[in-house]
C-alpha cells in the first residue's frame, strides 16, 4: 500500500505540472516563460523525488498530500475549462502560477516529509 500512495502521489504531481504545459499558449508573454520554466523544473523535480522518496509504511500526512494534490489537480482542470470561455490570458497565468507555487510546496514538504 506504501509504495502505490507514494507512485498516486507522484503520478498526480507530475500531471498537475504538466497540465500547465498544455494550457499555455505561443505568445511570449514573461509570465508565460515563467510558468512553463516552473512547470518543467516541477516534472524534472517529480522524477528526481520518485527516486528518492521512499518510505516503508503509510504515515497520515500522506494521505492529507494525496488529498491536497488531487484538489490542486481539479482546479488545474477547472481552470483549463473555464478559460476556454474567457479571454482574460491575465487572470489565467495569475491563477495558474499561483497553483503551481503551491504545489510545488506541497510537493518539497512531501519528499521532506518522507525522509524523517
Amino acid at each position: 500500500m506504501d509504495f502505490i500512495l507514494d507512485i498516486v502521489i507522484n503520478f498526480i504531481a507530475f500531471t498537475n505540472f504538466l497540465i500547465v504545459s498544455v494550457t499555455l499558449r505561443s505568445e511570449k508573454q514573461f509570465i508565460e516563460k515563467a510558468i512553463a520554466f516552473l512547470g518543467l523544473l516541477g516534472m524534472a523535480m517529480v522524477g528526481m523525488g520518485l527516486f528518492i522518496s521512499g518510505v516503508e509504511k503509510v504515515y497520515t500526512y500522506m494521505y492529507a498530500i494525496l488529498l491536497i494534490e488531487v484538489l490542486l489537480l481539479l482546479a488545474m482542470l477547472t481552470i483549463n475549462h473555464l478559460i476556454k470561455w474567457g479571454k482574460s490570458n491575465f487572470l489565467k497565468n495569475i491563477c495558474i502560477l499561483s497553483l503551481i507555487v503551491v504545489n510545488f510546496f506541497i510537493y518539497i514538504t512531501y519528499v521532506t516529509l518522507t525522509f524523517i
